[in-house]
């Protein structure tokens, strides 16, 4: 972890055996029943999958949508905890701008953006 962690610059992190594993782990810990989530509709369709179907049961709401900041800010709403996105997305290979898409809803989100990017190398 360590290595990972200088080439990505972080102080810490942690290691999942699967992309799944990370991205649900990271979605149920953020949200709760009574939560909303906006997620990108071009989703790896594992994580579209995870989301359509237990998300609901949970008591969690979400919307899919676009790829824009207007189609991401258009589907905020106060309960809205989580932005999840993909860049690039899987298997689309579509390029989300992420600075306007994070700076457009910063000052709304108390939580955070995710971002999975398991098509990417690690920043230099």
């Amino acid at each position: 972890m360590r290595k990972v962690c200088a080439l990505e610059g972080a102080e810490d992190g942690v290691l999942f055996g699967s992309g799944m594993a990370a991205i649900s782990t990271t979605l149920l810990t953020l949200l709760q029943a009574g939560d909303h989530a906006v997620l990108q509709d071009d989703l790896y369709g594992g994580t579209h999958a995870f989301v359509a179907e237990l998300f609901q049961r949970l008591g969690i709401a979400f919307d899919f949508v676009g790829l824009t900041p207007a189609e991401i800010e258009g589907a905020l709403t106060p309960k809205t905890k989580v932005i999840f996105l993909e860049s690039p997305t899987n298997p689309l290979l579509h390029v989300v701008d992420l600075r306007p898409a994070w700076q457009a809803h910063s000052s709304v989100l108390r939580s955070g953006c995710g971002i999975q990017a398991c098509h990417m190398t690690p920043p230099r």
